[in-house]
């Protein structure tokens, strides 16, 4: 069975890097939002396994990873910010983030 993989991110081309990257996988689907409102209209939204989430980009914040959590808490969220503070991983680790990547590591470590 495929996993159904959401990239959250208001920055096109970011968004568009990462499905590039993780296309090469067949064993994936992979759809993109560019904002918050985007993601919680998305009709397949309960089928996706794993989120992809900007939570610092322009148009999506922190308190978006508690409102995906409480309506599917199954989703595992990945957060790829362009800055890690510690104090921030913390709260977005307490609010559901399972793990947390800065946005300039490698496709592998993705």
């Amino acid at each position: 069975m495929k996993k159904q993989i959401l990239i959250a991110d208001s920055e096109e081309i970011f968004r568009k890097g990462l499905f590039s990257i993780l296309s090469n996988n067949n064993n994936i689907d992979i759809y993109e939002v560019c904002s918050s409102s985007e993601l919680f209209a998305l009709d397949s939204f309960k089928k996706i396994d794993v989120i992809l989430l900007d939570y610092t980009s322009d148009k999506f914040n922190i308190s978006d990873i508690s409102k995906i959590k409480t309506l599917y808490p199954n989703i595992k969220i990945l957060a790829i910010t362009p800055y890690i503070n510690s104090q921030t991983i913390i709260q977005a680790v307490k609010t559901g983030v399972f793990s947390h990547v800065k946005k300039n590591c490698s496709a592998k470590e993705i």
